[in-house]
C-alpha cells in the first residue's frame, strides 16, 4: 500500500513495516531541499502510524543517496566570489 503522495521519495506499507525510497535514480538521490522536506513529512506519518513497527530507508537504482545536490553547491551564499 502506497503512503502519501509525494514526487521525490516513495512510501510503502508493508504491513507493520514502512519503506521510504529515495526516488531520484538519474540524480543518484541526492539529498535537495524538497527530498528533505518530503523525507521530513514521511517521517511523521509513519510515526503517526501506530501498527508501523519499522522503517527501511533504502534508494532507487545503482545508488543510496549520492549526498548534497551538487546542482546546489556553491550558489547557497550570495556573497561567494566565483573561483578564477
Amino acid at each position: 500500500m502506497i503512503m502519501g503522495a509525494y514526487k521525490n521519495i516513495l512510501l510503502e506499507k508493508k504491513e507493520d513495516l514502512a519503506v521510504l525510497v529515495l526516488n531520484n535514480p538519474g540524480s543518484r538521490n541526492p539529498l535537495t531541499e524538497k527530498t528533505k522536506e518530503e523525507m521530513i513529512e514521511a517521517l511523521a506519518e509513519v510515526d503517526q502510524a501506530d501498527e508501523m513497527r519499522a522503517l527501511i530507508i533504502t534508494g532507487r537504482g545503482t545508488a543510496f543517496c549520492a549526498g548534497g545536490d551538487v546542482k546546489k553547491i556553491g550558489k547557497c551564499s550570495p556573497h561567494r566570489k566565483p573561483i578564477r
